[in-house]
């Protein structure tokens, strides 16, 4: 169970991380200069990248922290593919409403920041959930026909 444990940190949390590090940090990683081929690159590269970094990291956390038979790599990215998704969605969808919103600011005041984090992390736990359960509603479809 411990090894399980530390295998899931390890894994999912170094592919966790490296995506933040190519979504949220990754436009002053490498900017020299701006006509450098290099960061022109990297600011078109580094979404696509932190995009499949997450959705292996999902993945991952789908095939090994739950204790049980787990369905096929091709349901769980299925249903890692809707997490991400939604992910995305929601993040998106997010920053737009903050952008566009002048009363969130004045409605919560300093707080602001903190409940927009616990909205973002709702909205994401939801996302993580979903794409879990279409991955088990897939796997048990696939079973019953079998």
């Amino acid at each position: 169970k411990y090894v399980r444990a530390l295998y899931a940190a390890l894994s999912v949390g170094t592919l966790s991380v490296l995506s933040f590090i190519c979504l949220a940090l990754g436009n002053d990683l490498f900017q020299t200069s701006p006509a450098n081929v290099l960061s022109v690159g990297w600011s078109f590269a580094r979404w696509p990248l932190g995009i499949f970094l997450i959705a292996a990291a999902v993945t991952v956390s789908f095939r090994w922290t739950p204790r049980r038979r787990q369905p096929h790599l091709s349901w769980l990215s299925v249903g890692s593919a809707t997490s991400v998704f939604l992910w995305v969605l929601s993040t998106v969808a997010l920053g737009v409403f903050f952008r566009l919103s002048s009363l969130f600011g004045s409605a919560y005041g300093p707080l602001a920041g903190v409940v927009a984090l616990l909205l973002w992390s709702l909205l994401s736990s939801v996302s993580l959930f979903y794409g879990a359960s279409v991955a088990a509603q897939l796997e048990a479809q696939r079973q019953a026909a079998s």
